[in-house]
């Protein structure tokens, strides 16, 4: 777990197959989601220890910042999903990175003498803003 870093990153295979089927976009090496799309994401559950933590669609948006693509006269409008690829991560590095978009939906409680980490659900539901037009 990073307080530091924005997304929760995973082995760019990992996600790649999380996200394969799934209503996404990829430019610039970041994946996407068509704000008409956010409730067609399945939920992402990360196994800690043995507990199961889950991240619904619209917490596995990384900020509710909207990014558009224009064709002609027509607008696409995407959130930038928080699960994207760390890269190709070798055997013994850091696997995952659990930051913001993970943090943002489970409370944390570190415990420095005994080195763990206790995690509960947030009562907080985000926000996404409404596009009008």
């Amino acid at each position: 777990m990073d307080s530091g870093t924005t997304l929760a990153l995973f082995p760019n295979s990992v996600v790649a197959s999380f996200y394969k089927g799934a209503p996404v976009s990829l430019f610039s090496g970041s994946y996407y989601v068509k704000v008409t799309d956010v409730a067609k994401l399945k939920p992402l559950v990360i196994t800690i220890s043995g507990n199961k933590f889950t991240l619904s669609a619209q917490q596995q948006i990384a900020n509710p910042t909207v990014y558009y693509t224009k064709s002609g006269n027509v607008y696409t409008y995407y959130y930038q999903l928080g699960i994207q690829g760390l890269g190709n991560v070798n055997a013994g590095s850091v696997s995952i990175i659990l930051g913001d978009t993970f943090l943002k939906a489970y409370y944390s409680v570190y415990d420095y003498k005994t080195a763990q980490v206790g995690l509960a659900p947030s009562v907080v539901k985000p926000k996404l803003p409404k596009l009008s037009g």
